[in-house]
C-alpha cells in the first residue's frame, strides 16, 4: 500500500492531479485483499472442521467412548457456530464501514478470535491427548503409573507431560502461522492509516 501511495505521491507533484478516490480505491484493494485473505483462511477451517466433527464423533461412538462422543458436542457445536457467527460479523462490517472502521472492526474481532481460538485449541488439545492417550492404556492404568515397587514411574508421566506440552505447542504454533502475520499487516494498515 505505501509504495502505491508514494507512486501518487510523486505524480501529484507534477501537473497532473490525482483524486481522493483514487487514493480510497488504492487503500481499500489492499485492504480487504487481506481481510479476504483471513476470511478464507478461517473459511478453510470451518470447513475442515465440520467434516472433521462428524468423522471424530463417529468414531467415538464406535469405540464406545460415550463421555467423550457427549463431551465432542458440547465442544464442538459451539466452536462451529462461533466460526460462522464471526465471518458473518466480517462480512457484515464490510458493507457498513469506511476503510478505516471496518479495519479496525475486523482487527477487534480478529484479535478476540484469535485469543478464543488459542484458548479452545489448548482444551481441545488436552482432550484429544487424553482421549488418545486412555486409549492406548490397559485395563489398569496403575501398572504404568507405578513400578514394580509400588513407586510412581515418573519416567511415564514425562513422557505424558512431554507430550501434551508438545502437541499444545505445535497447535498455537499453527494459529500463529494461520493468524499472526496477517494481524501484524492489518494492524500495520491501520496505523498508517492513522497517522
Amino acid at each position: 500500500m505505501e509504495n502505491e501511495l508514494k507512486d501518487l505521491w510523486r505524480l501529484n507533484t507534477s501537473e497532473v492531479e490525482v483524486s481522493d478516490k483514487k487514493i480510497d480505491e488504492i487503500i481499500s484493494y489492499k485492504s480487504t485483499n487481506i481481510i479476504s485473505r483471513i476470511i478464507k483462511t478461517m473459511k478453510v477451517e470451518h470447513y475442515m472442521n465440520i467434516i472433521a466433527f462428524p468423522i471424530f464423533f463417529i468414531s467415538l461412538i464406535y469405540f464406545s467412548m460415550l463421555v467423550e462422543a457427549i463431551l465432542t458436542v458440547v465442544v464442538f457445536v459451539p466452536f462451529l457456530w462461533y466460526y460462522q457467527t464471526l465471518l458473518n460479523k466480517l462480512n457484515k462490517a464490510k458493507i457498513q464501514l469506511s476503510v478505516h472502521d471496518y479495519l479496525l472492526a475486523c482487527y477487534e474481532n480478529l484479535q478476540v478470535f484469535v485469543a478464543h481460538y488459542k484458548i479452545a485449541s489448548v482444551f481441545l488439545v488436552a482432550i484429544a491427548f487424553f482421549v488418545t492417550t486412555r486409549a492406548t492404556w490397559s485395563e489398569s492404568i496403575d501398572h504404568k503409573i507405578l513400578n514394580s515397587e509400588g513407586e510412581i514411574n515418573i519416567s511415564y508421566l514425562l513422557s505424558i507431560a512431554i507430550g501434551l506440552a508438545f502437541s499444545i505447542g505445535s497447535m498455537l504454533m499453527i494459529i500463529h502461522l494461520l493468524y499472526g502475520r496477517k494481524m501484524k499487516i492489518l494492524k500495520s494498515m491501520i496505523e498508517e492509516l492513522e497517522n
